[in-house]
Parts: C-alpha cells; structure tokens; sequence
C-alpha cells in the first residue's frame, strides 16, 4: 500500500466547502470518466499501443477532465513531447503556461506527464537497452530537466493516474480510473489537481497544502478536553476583534448537530453539549473573577489541560467582547429530546421553547468593568489632537498594529485617506502568504476595496490615479481563493466570506427598517427596545471592532438614524417605553446623523431629560473636541492647535468636526442641564471662538442657542467679550454671526438686564464694520443690543436702523424692532414709514385659501395687516387712501367697519386667525351669520374652532 501524500484526515476539514455540484460542466466530465471505464473493461487498452491512444488520454483527462486548457491558439496550458531544456529528451507531456512569443514558444512547466500502457507496471525498471528505469524514475528525471517551476510529476498506465511532489519519489496521490466515478474519489481528484488549484503564478492551493501536511497532526478534535475544544473554536478567529455569536453558536463545539440551530436570542448563547453542561456547572463567574469547582480542577489535573486558567479567562473573555452576556447549556438534555420527539411545534434548534430551570446559566462578565482604549474607543473621547499625536507617535516609534494606525488615520481623514490606504497596502505586502496573518490580510484587502470611493476626490494627480488603479486590481474573491481557502481554517473563511458579502450588515438593515415602520404604524405602543439595540451593537461591534471601513457610508449612517429615532419614539410615547436614552446612542447620533435631521428628531421633544451619565459625557466631549482646536495663551489669547488647524484644510475632516461640533451643542440645547453642569465649558467656548474662523453660519447658530439657554454659566464680561468677537467678525454682506449676536444679547439681557453694557465703542465698531463701499451700513444684525446697551448707544443704533430703514426699508425687521419695543407704530413716522413701503412692495391677489389652506405669495400685505391690528392701529382716512389696486380681501382686513360685506368670504378668517385679530371681529354680526351659513353648508374645521372660540364663547360670556 502506497504511503498518501495528502490523508484522508489531513482533506476532510478542507473539502468541507469543496461541491461537486459547484463544479463547472460537472456531468460530462463524469462522461469522460465513464467512456474511459469502458475502453479499459473492454480490453480495448490491452490491444492499443500506448502511442495510438495516450494523446487522447492526456487531452480529456487533464484537458477536459482537469480544466488545463488546450484550444487556445496563443496561450494554452498543455504541451505534447515538449523537449527538455537540457538534452531535448521529451516527456509525453507537460502542464504549465505555454505562449508564442517573437522568439518561439515560451515554456512554463509546472507538471511533468509520462504515460505507459496498460500492461506496464509503473514501479517495474522497464527493459530498454538505453536505461533501465521505472516509469516513475523515468518521470522524475525528466522533472530535473524542465526548468525550476515543475513542483509535480504525474504518472500512469491508463488504468491508474499517480501523482508526485518533485521533492520527494517516496509519496504519492493515486487514482484509478474506476474509482473515479465515486463522488468522494473525485471529489478529491478535482479539489488537489483540478488546473485552478495545482497551478498558480505564485503559489498553488495544493502547493500550499502540501506545505502545510507537514505540520499537521492527526488528532481527534473530540479528543481534547472541552476547555481546549472551546479555547481553539474561538482562538482560530484572533485577529477579529468580534465574531457574531449567531455564527458562533452554528460552530463545533457549541453546536454538536449537523442542523443549523437560532441558538443566540437577547445577549444569551445556548448549547446542548453535554460536554458543556459539565463543564458549566463547576464554572463560577463574579467582580472576583472566575473560580472553578473541586470537580473541574480535578479533570484539569487528570488530563493535564495546559494553562487551563487562562484558556478559561480568555473564552469568557472573547464571549463577552461577542455580546454573549450568558452562555447556557440543559441541565438534562435527554428529557428535553424526548419532549421534541413527543411534542408539536417544539425544537430545540429554537432558544425560546427551554425554560431557564432547565438550564444551568452563567455569566460571561468577570472581573472589575474597565474602559475600552481601543482605536475607535479612543477617538470618540473627540480629544482629536492627543488622537492625532498619538497615531504619529504610535507610527513613529511601531508602538501599535498597522490596521490600528490605518483604522486610525481613516477617523481623521488624514490626506483625504491616502495615508490609510498606504498603511494597508503594507500590511497586505508584509502578511500575503503568512499563514498566521491571513485575518489581517484579509483586512487590509477588504478596506482597501472600502476606500476606493474615499480616495477618489476627482482630482487628476498621478498618485491618486495609480492607488485607484492598484485598488480596481484588487480581486477579493481571488485571494480568498488564493491566500485563504488553505492556510485558514474553514470556519473562518465562511466568516471572512460573509464579512466580504456584507451578511451581517443587510440582515441587520432590514430588521432595523422593519421594526421602525411597525414602532410608526403603532404609534409607538409596543415594540422589544433592547432586541433593537442588541441588533445594533453587534453591528456596531462588527463593523468597528473588526476595524471594517464602513461607518463612513450612507448606508450606516441612516441605519444609526433610525434606531435613534426609534429610541426618540420610544422615549416620547404615550406609555414613555424607556425612561431615558443610553448614552452610547447619543455618541452615535452625534457621529453618523446630520445636523438638519437630528434637530428634527429631536423636534418633538419638549424638554430632553438625561441620565447623569449622558450629562458628564456630553460636556466631557464638548469640552474635549473644543480644547483640541485651541487653548488659553498668555494676555487671554487664543492659540491653536497645530494639528488640528492643519488637520482642518481637509474637507473631510472639517465636515466631521462640524457635524460633531453642531450635534453636541443641538443635544446640549435641547437637554435639561443644571449650570453646575454645563459651567465648565464657558471658558473653552470663549477660548474657541476667540480662535476659530472655520464655524459656518448654522454651526455659531446652533451654538449660539446653547448660550442663550445656559446665559448664567458666563458673567457679564464674558458675554461682552464674546459680542466683541462677533462684531469683529463682522462685515457687511456676511451673515456668519448675525443670530449669534441675537443670542448672545437674549443671554445678556435675561441675566444681566440691570447691568447694561457701557462699552461706547460697541455700537460704532459694529456700525463700521457693517458698511459697504458707499459708507452706508447695514446694522439690522445689531438691533439685538438695543435692550442691553447703554443710551448714547442707543441712540445712535436708532439713528442708523432710521437711515437704512428709509434707504431699502425690510419689513422683517420693522417688526422685530416692534416686538423689541425699540420702536412704535404709535409714532406716526413709524407708521408712515411702514406704509409707504407696504404700498410699494405689497403684490397683487397675495393671499388666497385653497383647500382650506392659507396660501401666501408675499408676505408684505398680511404681515402689516396682522401688525396693526397687534397694536391697535386704526388707519385715518388719508392713510386708507393711499393704499390702491386693494382686493376686497385688503380692503376688509384694512377698514372692517366700512367693508360692504355682501362681498365677505368667511375663508378669509383663516388669514387671520389671531386672538388679536378676531376678537375684534366678533362684534360684527354680518360675520357672525355669513360663519353660521357657511358651516352649516360645507364644513371646515379651522372655521369651526374659530366658531366656538370666539363668536359662540361670545355669547357664553355675555351670560
């Protein structure tokens, strides 16, 4: 019996995934085989030469058999009688890569042939006169002839097919042409020697398996002790950082069936291996650690378990890091199997149907809890410039993974992601064809393939355009196949694959997506809240302890959108579902959703309530992120940070720190937060300002707001010096800091109305800086200061807010000063003034009803309409004819008591439905009917609230 190169036990776990069905045109090479059965049962081989009949033999079983191709004119993978480079003897055949170039043919050998016939025994010397050699010797000295690429030599007399590794005579693979029309038999033929596994133009997978035969050790894996069974199901995936426990919970020894089993539900993993249970039992997990029973220890002594302790803390470890809280396994699983066989619906293939008195449970959790400094941990701290430094530092002096700093730099965004793709692009160099660096292979390759779209900011520089090029090259599936499908274990590639087709990201959309809609369509009346965020976090997990570039994509970000609008949902509705958001959502809500669509979420939320946790994280952050752009220098000056300032001329990365800049501080608005709370950041954000000039205008807006709530945290210089910064920042067109300023005024007026600003140089600054070339100013930003100024300034604002107010009159900000009381329409310059302009920009037919609905196209006529009836305003004579080309909508609303109302529309009370308003037209009984007639005829239900508000409460009150 020949001695086997490759053991059946060596190929079991690599054919695992090897499909015959998979195979391309599977059912004629089974032809093939079959015709050749025939020829050699019918004696027909006995009566050919070799010579008649091998060159067909050679072309169907390695040609159309073993795929090496042979009908290409110019490239082809078998050569019949090719000479040998050294004394042009000729083997019968030859596999490799042959081409015609302008020299001749040029010979790649990779697999040397030598065929005998039938009745030649392969081990046999032949009797020649020349030599007298075996046709395997005879193979094996044409191998040393053909170059230093053959690694194989191949043999056989028709009726057997052996194959040799070059290195060694002694070994051999042998198939006989009966035994291949056995699935398993061919199986094994076409996984080891098919033209797709045996060559390659660098390493073939069976060149790869037969380095690694060397090592391999022929031990039972159910031989080993449950502790190293566990420890090695989970060690084979070091290099992850998370697996999804409902992989994990299909893989041996946790899933001891052939079936796939739904063995992971709400952070609990259950096993029905016995072997487990056992185990389990003497397992006791707390704040101390992990202890083991009398029982346990005496086994780990018994079978001399190597370093058994820390294989336990390690599995309990990694359990937990995959969001497995509990590991469960029955108490008696027989009884259990008996009640699936004896009752209907009842699998335990299914986690829900064991009752937890059935089961022994233990926690995965052990030890003190403590922070996680991993990359990405690290970075949502946002102390952006210790990050920074610290990946350069970590880069300078090798202090980290490649993948960490990669991972690192693509948070930042460094050189437009150009110094990610370097770093991976290295650990792809450094770790192709390490066996025990496939993970990180595969890491880099995949992140690479993410980056393409990051990369590609449509500039035409030559380094962009070669990593462009270098990553469309990139094929995934060929270096699975290449680098992976050997030297990693299969369970391991199955997940690799996975990772690759984006499994666990599609799954986890569409249950996201779906439990939004129904938590929509119930008006938020039930939903399971904690399977959502358990669905998440191994997403999360997934996808960022896995250090997978991903988050980036629109794709995530709007899966991260709506599990917090669902939490918002929940937390607003009727039976309030969760009493408060867990912080780690809102981090998450400040990286990957808008600022536009997160106000909007939070839109519904009158008063936002937090756990003191959230609290301390939100300022903590805020403070941190501020503190990196800038920090107090000498004289009160602000002084940047040179990392971030640099860091910042990348569009990238100044998207994201004012998406995180704008997002903390729409939070921080909305929150119930204390002043012991908020105080600490009144410095930073003076400081900050002080320094920054890239803040757009919604991003000092929304800031802008948080001072206005929280005004008392700052005393009233700080307020003044942040006015100052503003009105510097100043000039005219730019409308950076004009509702900063309101703000800021609003702040200072509400905590320090007794203590007016007696800065005389305020106004004028603010006035200079505002004018145009012509020296005329526009100074509307500026009417905030009014209540908070001194009153020489005062009067000068008003004198300036007079010349512009007469030069291009804005009616939006007439009224503001009316609301601000700086003004009065009591003065009949004022009013005057107003009337004149109304006159002149008012429109034609501007306000309609369609459908019910108020219908504006400009706002001019109904927004003085409204003012003079908020202020008490009856227009003289003069006035009412200055006004012409009125509807008879205009001329009702400007003069009621003089109106013709045959020509009323009671559509018209929804133009003006203001208590200030309307409770001036009840006295009028033409109203009053034409309102009855109309609701009684065709209802409308804003004329009926105004019915039984005003006019029918009326007649109620009069009682």
């Amino acid at each position: 019996m020949n001695k086997r190169i490759f053991s059946k036990l060596f190929l079991a776990k690599h054919l695992q995934g090897f499909r015959l069905s998979n195979q391309t045109d599977i059912n004629r090479k089974k032809d093939i085989i079959d015709s050749w059965i025939n020829i050699i049962e019918t004696r027909r081989l006995k009566c050919s030469k070799e010579e008649e009949i091998k060159s067909r033999f050679i072309l169907e079983i390695f040609g159309d058999l073993l795929g090496f191709n042979y009908k290409n004119p110019s490239n082809w993978l078998i050569r019949e009688e090719l000479k040998t480079n050294l004394d042009a003897t000729k083997p019968d055949a030859a596999l490799g890569r042959f081409k015609i170039n302008e020299t001749g043919i040029e010979n790649d050998v990779h697999v040397i042939i030598e065929i005998k016939d039938a009745k030649t025994s392969l081990d046999i010397p032949q009797n020649r006169k020349a030599f007298k050699l075996s046709p395997v010797d005879q193979a094996f000295l044409y191998a040393s002839k053909v170059g230093g690429n053959c690694k194989w030599v191949v043999v056989s007399n028709f009726i057997e097919i052996r194959f040799y590794h070059q290195s060694n005579q002694g070994e051999y693979q042998s198939y006989k042409i009966s035994d291949l029309q056995n699935d398993d038999y061919l199986r094994e033929f076409l996984f080891l020697f098919h033209k797709d596994r045996l060559t390659n133009s660098d390493k073939s997978v069976t060149d790869k398996l037969y380095e690694l035969r060397e090592r391999f050790t022929e031990r039972v894996q159910n031989n080993k002790h449950i502790i190293d069974q566990l420890y090695d199901s989970i060690n084979k995936f070091e290099g992850l950082g998370f697996v999804d426990p409902n992989f994990l919970c299909n893989l041996y020894p946790f899933n001891v069936s052939e079936d796939y089993v739904w063995h992971y539900k709400k952070g609990r993993m259950l096993t029905l291996n016995t072997d487990i249970t056992d185990f389990l039992k003497g397992i006791t997990t707390s704040e101390d650690g992990i202890s083991l029973s009398k029982e346990v220890h005496g086994t780990i002594k018994k079978l001399k378990v190597i370093e058994a302790q820390q294989k336990i803390e390690y599995i309990f470890k990694k359990l937990s890091e995959f969001r497995i809280e509990q590991i469960c396994a029955p108490l008696d699983l027989k009884t259990l199997q008996k009640k699936e066989i004896n009752s209907i619906g009842y699998s335990l293939r299914h986690f829900e149907h064991i009752h937890d008195t059935e089961l022994v449970i233990v926690s995965t959790f052990f030890g003190t809890k403590q922070k996680c400094e991993c990359i990405n941990c690290t970075f949502r701290k946002f102390e952006l410039s210790k990050f920074i430094t610290e990946l350069k530092q970590n880069e300078q002096y090798q202090r980290t993974d490649t993948l960490d700093l990669a991972y690192g730099h693509y948070l930042v965004a460094t050189d437009y992601f150009k110094k990610s793709y370097f770093l991976y692009k290295n650990v792809d160099i450094n770790t192709k064809g390490r066996e025990d660096k496939k993970i990180h292979y595969f890491l880099s390759k995949i992140n690479q393939l993410y980056l393409f779209n990051l990369v590609a900011t449509g500039t035409k520089e030559p380094q962009e355009k070669e990593i462009l090029r270098d990553i469309k090259s990139i094929d995934l599936d060929r270096s699975i196949h290449d680098e992976l499908e050997v030297y990693v274990d299969n369970d391991v590639r199955k997940y690799l694959i996975e990772i690759k087709e984006n499994k666990l990201f599609i799954k986890t959309k569409e249950y996201i997506y779906e439990t939004l809609e129904k938590l929509e369509k119930s008006k938020a009346d039930y939903y399971d809240v904690d399977e959502l965020l358990r669905k998440y976090l191994i997403l999360y997990s997934h996808i960022n302890k896995n250090r997978i570039i991903y988050d980036v994509f629109s794709d995530f970000q709007k899966i991260s959108e709506k599990v917090f609008r669902s939490l918002i949902l929940a937390y607003t509705s009727k039976n309030q579902l969760i009493s408060e958001i867990p912080t780690f959502y809102f981090t998450e809500a400040i990286l990957y959703i808008s600022t536009q669509n997160l106000e909007t979420i939070l839109k519904p939320l009158d008063r936002l309530f937090l756990s003191e946790e959230t609290k301390t994280n939100l300022i903590e952050q805020t403070k941190n992120l501020m503190t990196s752009y800038s920090r107090e220098g000498i004289l009160g000056y602000s002084i940047k940070d040179e990392n971030i300032s640099a860091q910042l001329e990348n569009l990238w990365f100044k998207n994201r720190f004012l998406r995180i800049f704008s997002n903390l501080f729409s939070i921080l608005s909305k929150a119930e937060l204390s002043s012991s709370f908020v105080k600490d950041l009144a410095n930073p954000i003076i400081i900050f300002l002080k320094a920054e000039d890239f803040l757009g205008f919604d991003n000092i807006k929304i800031m802008g707001k948080f001072i206005e709530k929280h005004g008392s945290i700052f005393n009233s210089t700080q307020l003044h010096d942040l006015l100052i910064q503003a009105i510097n920042g100043t000039k005219y067109g730019y409308i950076k800091y004009e509702d900063f300023i309101k703000s800021i005024c609003y702040a200072y007026r509400e905590n320090y109305l007794h203590q007016p600003i007696n800065d005389k140089s305020l106004i004028p600054k603010a006035i200079a800086n505002s004018m145009n070339q012509n020296g005329e100013s526009d100074p509307r930003p500026f009417i905030y200061l009014y209540a908070i100024i001194e009153d020489v300034s005062k009067k000068m604002l008003i004198q300036e807010m007079d010349k512009y107010l007469i030069r291009n009159f804005d009616d939006f900000a007439f009224i503001e000063m009316l609301n601000l009381k700086i003004i009065t329409l009591q003065d009949k310059k004022y009013l005057e003034l107003y009337i004149d302009s109304t006159i002149k920009s008012k429109g034609i037919n501007s306000v309609k009803i369609v459908d019910g609905e108020l219908n504006v196209t400009n706002t001019t006529m109904i927004n003085f309409i409204h003012q003079i009836y908020k202020y008490n305003i009856q227009l003289n004579k003069d006035q009412l004819n200055k006004f012409t080309n009125l509807d008879h909508f205009e001329t009702w609303a400007l003069n009621i008591s003089e109106f013709d109302y045959t020509h009323f529309e009671t559509d018209w009370l929804i133009a003006v439905n203001d208590e200030y308003i309307l409770t001036k037209l009840v006295i009028i009984p033409e109203i009053h009917k034409a309102l009855e007639e109309r609701l009684s005829k065709n209802y409308n239900s804003t004329l009926s609230k105004i019915y039984f508000k005003y006019f029918i409460g009326k007649l109620l009150r009069q009682y």
